[in-house]
């Protein structure tokens, strides 16, 4: 499982990324190919990469009600902001569940954020 925070934006996005500091992961911040500004967050890898998507949505929450107010303003300008949960599909087990919670939900959509679910195939192992 992991959680990515899609921004986008027609401003650029680095002064915000830098607000975050250690409390995310920057995988990409720069250009979009729309002529805006895109910036993909993670939570830090060493915190507990094992925790269930409850635990994580509620870290990424807690950066961005930690935000500085002027940097607040560029968050609330931005034209989307994302919540991606990222699973593996696999074959094992049967299935799969997690919950988030009516804290949680409330909180992403407090930030002015929106939820995506993304199934990422199982990778295909090379023939020998």
């Amino acid at each position: 499982m992991t959680l990515d925070l899609l921004i986008g934006s027609n401003e650029d996005l680095s002064s915000l990324v830098e607000a975050f500091g250690d409390r995310v992961f920057p995988v990409y911040t720069g250009p979009d190919e729309a002529g805006g500004f895109y910036a993909v967050l993670e939570p830090p890898i060493s915190d507990s990469p094992n925790e269930p998507p409850e635990f994580h949505a509620q870290h990424m929450a807690s950066a961005i009600e930690g935000l500085p107010p002027l940097l607040l303003a560029t968050w609330n300008r931005c034209t989307s902001r994302i919540f991606d949960f990222g699973f593996e599909s696999g074959t094992h087990p049967s299935s799969l569940s997690y919950d988030l919670s009516q804290d949680s939900l409330a909180r992403i959509s407090a930030c002015g954020a929106s939820c995506r679910i993304t199934v990422y195939p199982v990778p295909v192992a090379p023939n020998p």
